[in-house]
């Protein structure tokens, strides 16, 4: 199934926003903290839309491969699809324990 281009552009900015807002914000014992200068220069803001891009590739990658059911030998079913879920929350469990 092809999703047309605007769709693409959707998850790009929905993604954005998501990771700016959870980088915008923490909190702590005292509560909510706030970070809006940090989030204002221009290293996290490239961060933010490098992070976007990479992961609407990785969705743009992952449709093209999984559209191709009968023309290609790869082909991604629901077991796999759990085994990259599992492994994702793994990684990202590991990353917030360094």
């Amino acid at each position: 199934m092809n999703k047309p281009f605007s769709t693409k552009i959707l998850i790009f900015v929905v993604i954005l926003v998501h990771v700016t807002i959870l980088d915008f914000m923490f909190v702590n014992s005292k509560g909510l903290v706030l970070l809006p200068e940090k989030n204002l220069q221009l290293q996290t803001v490239a961060v933010h839309i490098a992070i976007a891009l990479v992961t609407t590739l990785v969705y743009w990658i992952t449709e093209k491969i999984s559209s191709q059911d009968g023309r290609t030998r790869i082909k991604i079913k629901e077991p796999m699809l759990m085994l990259l879920s599992v492994a994702m929350a793994i990684s990202i469990g590991y990353l917030l324990l360094m």
